[in-house]
């Protein structure tokens, strides 16, 4: 009776293994089949990656080079297929709110330097651009804030310095103007514009004086002054030299940006007259 016992136990025990083992199996075949699947997936994904990047930079390099064709309307299409192809990259988005500007569409090219900002928030390269679509514009404050925040992320960037300095003349903060044109210089002591700009502003500012000073001598003429008159007619003569000097060292003459020299020398000149004058 035992043994009878006994060996039914075996039997089910065998059968309980075999049981157990067929169950492993399938087991590790539906890991093995899942291993599988997941490796095949992440090939397709890395696959489809690689073709959508590949396929980025190749719209984005032939749009900047029908950009530098100056194709800007054909540049403009690349740039939208790649923006297509990577709506998370901010290049596609900066490059052709340049494009735009060149076409002088300044509000498009405004809301494309924006979404590039919000994908890239510190890129100087961005405000300086956005800035300059917005002086298009005349919205001179908002330009100013741009080139601040240019600024903020890099101090050393002259071109933001100078488009400020341009920007706070339009709006008549003059001396300001003056200030920014000189940081640009430190920055940067070969860029003619810069000096050309500062020597201009001189210019303005002296141009301004004169019409005063001419004003006053009439005024003084009138009330038969003639003391006060003398002073003034002989502050009219020293600002119209100081004009003379200023064009005849070429500042303001603009076919000849290449005489770099000519227009430190003449912006230096009007800086030390325009304080003599200020100190009379």
């Amino acid at each position: 009776m035992y043994i009878y016992l006994f060996l039914i136990g075996a039997v089910v025990m065998l059968f309980i293994y075999v049981e157990i083992d067929e169950y492993k199996t399938i087991q590790l075949s539906h890991k093995q089949a899942s291993q599988a699947q997941n490796q095949t997936y992440l090939e397709a994904i890395q696959k489809q990656t690689h073709y959508l990047t590949q396929g980025y930079i190749f719209k984005i390099n032939q749009a900047n080079d029908l950009y530098l064709m100056q194709n800007y309307e054909e540049a403009i299409v690349y740039y939208n297929k790649a923006i297509h192809l990577r709506l998370d990259n901010p290049s596609a988005y900066f490059y052709k709110g340049n494009t735009l500007t060149k076409l002088e569409y300044f509000e498009d090219a405004i809301a494309n330097y924006n979404q590039a900002l919000k994908l890239n928030s510190q890129n100087d390269a961005i405000y300086l651009n956005k800035g300059y679509a917005l002086t298009q514009l005349k919205l001179f404050e908002e330009a100013i804030e741009c080139y601040d925040l240019a600024l903020k992320i890099n101090f050393q960037n002259d071109k933001a310095y100078y488009y400020k300095g341009k920007a706070l003349h339009q709006v008549e903060h003059y001396l300001e103007a003056v200030e920014y044109y000189n940081k640009a210089i430190n920055i940067n002591s070969n860029n003619q514009h810069y000096y050309f700009r500062k020597g201009f502003q001189f210019r303005n500012q002296l141009q301004d004086q004169l019409q005063i000073t001419l004003k006053n001598i009439i005024k003084l003429q009138s009330l038969m002054i003639l003391p006060f008159e003398y002073q003034e007619i002989k502050k009219y003569q020293q600002i119209k030299v100081i004009i003379q000097k200023i064009s005849d060292n070429s500042l303001l003459n603009q076919d000849k940006f290449d005489r770099a020299q000519e227009f430190k020398n003449a912006s230096i000149v009007g800086n030390t007259k325009m304080i003599q004058l200020i100190l009379l």
